[in-house]
């Protein structure tokens, strides 16, 4: 998984090659506490969303034009369905009416949430929103999102 991660960020002409090994250690390495972070500031901010100009442009974002209380109960759902956080994230980074959500979520995270969040490290998260965002733009955080697979010992040893 790790090496097709690499290949297909090295075969990416015209980029930033520190910008691509950052990439690569974003998804490579466990980042479950971001994501958690990111992900209960994504549902908080979309159940709360009082904002109609807001709740018009999301609806305009999806692509089957899902009203903005649909998208609140999919955020919801697919919130408690998918078990982990970065299977989560993959999640919202491939579903076609919620992709474009997320995205524009992720852009503005900065004014939307973060300025306001007891996060201690602001500048960490910006930098690494802004590396998912990118990921996100080339295709390879909806792809590649590393998943943690549980060891299972072989019952038939003795």
């Amino acid at each position: 998984m790790i090496e097709v991660v690499s290949n297909i960020i090295g075969e990416q002409k015209g980029v930033n090659p520190i910008e691509n090994q950052q990439i690569f250690n974003l998804i490579s390495k466990s980042k479950h506490n971001l994501y958690k972070n990111i992900l209960s500031a994504f549902k908080k901010h979309i159940t709360e969303c009082q904002d109609t100009f807001l709740m018009s442009f999301y609806e305009n974002l999806s692509e089957d034009k899902w009203t903005f209380e649909h998208i609140k109960l999919r955020v919801t759902t697919n919130l408690a369905i998918f078990g982990r956080f970065n299977l989560k994230v993959k999640n919202f980074s491939k579903n076609r009416n919620l992709k474009k959500i997320f995205h524009y979520f992720l852009k503005n995270s900065e004014k939307i949430w973060l300025q306001d969040s007891k996060i201690k490290d602001k500048d960490y998260y910006i930098q690494q929103i802004n590396l998912m965002v990118i990921a996100q733009e080339r295709q390879i955080l909806q792809n590649f999102t590393n998943c943690y697979n549980k060891q299972r010992r072989n019952s038939m040893k003795k």
